[in-house]
């Protein structure tokens, strides 16, 4: 959605609002990496969620990747892995 309309806010504040709670669950719990990532992502999309910073196709691939490891390491910690 983010790539069809990225001038948007309402997905960009959905996704601030998820990654904050991940952080706060990921950091109660002791999975630093998984709430320091969180709490990255959830930082550069701030200025986009103000309406400061719009997303560039550079922004976009960053968030995907981000998001991609960010999907690896919860998955890891589903399966029962280090």
């Amino acid at each position: 959605r983010l790539r069809e309309t990225p001038t948007e806010r309402e997905p960009v504040i959905g996704l601030q609002r998820n990654l904050h709670t991940l952080k706060g669950n990921a950091r109660a719990v002791g999975l630093a990496g998984i709430g320091d990532l969180s709490h990255a992502m959830e930082s550069l999309l701030e200025g986009t969620a103000a309406g400061d910073q719009p997303l560039s196709g550079a922004a976009l691939a960053l968030y995907e990747r981000a998001f991609d490891r960010l999907h690896q390491m919860v998955g890891r910690v589903a399966r029962r892995q280090a």
